[in-house]
């Protein structure tokens, strides 16, 4: 089975700067995974490349782009993917909860990949007080809080997997399969 891996991250996640990284040790070669084919579409990541080898910052993305790169890639045990990395704005991510709608584009890509990558920047999560950081047992209290409600981040995560895992048509009442991954480590390290 032909496996491929669906890149998702907010804003300033670090998207574009992760491929680019991961693209040229892909290209370079030498490590447990490595390109098994001609890329499509690698424009993008070639200016983010140029950026991080003059140790500068790549540029945001702005929020209209979406343009998609695949990747073949297989590791040294002879498996092979397909690594759907896309170059976009991280907005349209945050857009999928906050207008609580999924567009058919997101859903094919959430629909067609097998594996998702999720990247996360936690130390940029605001813990606002939410059910999920205040104790239940003081929901009861008479303490007035003036500042307007938000949602927090993590319910926002949260929120995210259910959507995409709803569209994908993945049943959430049986339990994800969280065996190792393709090339997870290597992905990481």
């Amino acid at each position: 089975m032909k496996r491929s891996i669906l890149m998702v991250g907010e804003s300033n996640v670090g998207k574009t700067h992760y491929g680019a990284q991961l693209l040229k040790r892909l290209i370079v070669g030498g490590g447990a995974l490595y390109m098994e084919g001609a890329a499509t579409n690698l424009t993008p990541f070639e200016k983010a490349m140029d950026s991080l080898a003059e140790g500068r910052a790549t540029e945001h993305t702005p929020s209209t782009t979406y343009v998609e790169s695949i990747w073949p890639i297989a590791d040294s045990l002879g498996q092979s993917a397909s690594l759907v990395w896309p170059d976009y704005g991280g907005e349209q991510v945050r857009s999928l909860v906050t207008e609580r709608r999924v567009p058919g584009a997101w859903r094919e890509r959430a629909v067609s990949a097998t594996d998702w990558l999720l990247l996360v920047r936690l130390h940029t999560i605001r813990t606002a007080n939410d059910m999920l950081s205040r104790p239940i047992n003081t929901l009861g209290e008479g303490r007035v809080d003036e500042t307007p409600h938000q949602v927090s981040d993590q319910a926002k995560l949260i929120e995210l997997l259910q959507m995409l895992l709803h569209v994908a048509g993945i049943n959430r009442d049986a339990p994800l399969n969280y065996a190792q991954p393709f090339g997870a480590a290597h992905l990481l390290g």
